[in-house]
């Protein structure tokens, strides 16, 4: 059996006390901006969805608070070239497990950027130019009211952070392969923000709480000892320690690209070759 279920299994959504006149809805079960009924919206969580979602609902006129962290962003083009190119260039995809800190960051949010407009810098502070409020990271609610942390400018801080070495890593990467590319100027220096420490919902209009809280691994459907304390499946390249029981499609299972469309090929290749020397057969790759 080959479990290729994805990363996204279970929405992951915080225990609250909240008001049910307030509706919640995670990114999973969110369309469309007109599927909400009228009035603001509480977006908590500033990851790539969060942040897409965010914006999308400022473009439809809603007044929207985004509840942040501390993810990376990415400028979609620099030097010249869209962020992608560089990466598959440079080799960032064939990123193996060794550059992780440790096993748990295989599941650390992938860095803020979209593809929409054919392209173009997302971040916390872009949407703060186009009306998003932004407050610290979620604290607790209870009823109508929801409270922050105080470390809005600290998540701008490390998400700024995240643009600034990659850039770094891209010049360098030039210098050293002594490639002709365009000279940009520095990032500009993201604004001091101070955020909200509360929200009355009620009072500011917000009628529907959206969770871009990410999702949690779910394989409680397999009745073995297989799994870490994440819920990630022990696995080598997809090959499990239980004889004919394989994974691919998630995240960092060898590499980086392990998780997206053009790399997981590459583990399902390698489940493949298993699975016909298991079975004594020749494999087909196509």
């Amino acid at each position: 059996m080959v479990v290729a279920t994805g990363a996204y299994q279970r929405p992951r959504v915080p225990r609250t006390s909240l008001s049910s006149r307030v509706q919640q809805l995670h990114t999973d079960g969110y369309r469309r901006p007109d599927q909400l009924p009228g009035g603001g919206v509480l977006v908590v969580g500033s990851g790539q969805s969060g942040c897409q979602i965010a914006e999308e609902l400022c473009e439809a006129g809603r007044t929207v608070h985004l509840s942040t962290g501390s993810c990376g962003w990415l400028p979609r083009r620099y030097r010249g070239r869209d962020n992608v190119a560089w990466r598959v260039e440079m080799g960032v995809f064939n990123d193996t497990l060794d550059v992780l800190p440790n096993l748990h960051a295989r599941t650390a949010c992938p860095a803020i950027q979209t593809g929409r407009g054919a392209g173009r810098d997302l971040n916390l502070w872009t949407l703060a130019e186009r009306g998003v409020i932004l407050a610290g990271r979620f604290a607790d609610a209870q009823e109508n009211i929801v409270h922050f942390a105080g470390d809005l400018d600290a998540n701008i801080a490390a998400c700024n952070a995240t643009a600034e070495r990659w850039r770094q890593s891209v010049d360098m990467y030039i210098e050293t392969a002594g490639l002709a590319a365009p000279v940009e100027p520095d990032l500009p220096r993201p604004p001091r923000l101070f955020g909200i420490e509360f929200l009355d919902l009620a009072k500011a209009g917000v009628s529907t709480v959206l969770w871009a809280t990410g999702y949690n691994l779910d394989f409680s459907w397999i009745d073995l000892d297989l799994f870490d304390a994440d819920g990630y499946p022990i696995q080598k390249q997809g090959i499990s320690p239980c004889p004919g029981l394989y994974f691919v499609g998630l995240h960092w299972m060898y590499k980086r690209k392990s998780g997206v469309i053009f790399g997981v090929g590459e583990d399902a290749e390698n489940v493949c070759r298993h699975i016909a020397i298991w079975l004594g057969t020749s494999p087909v790759i196509a």
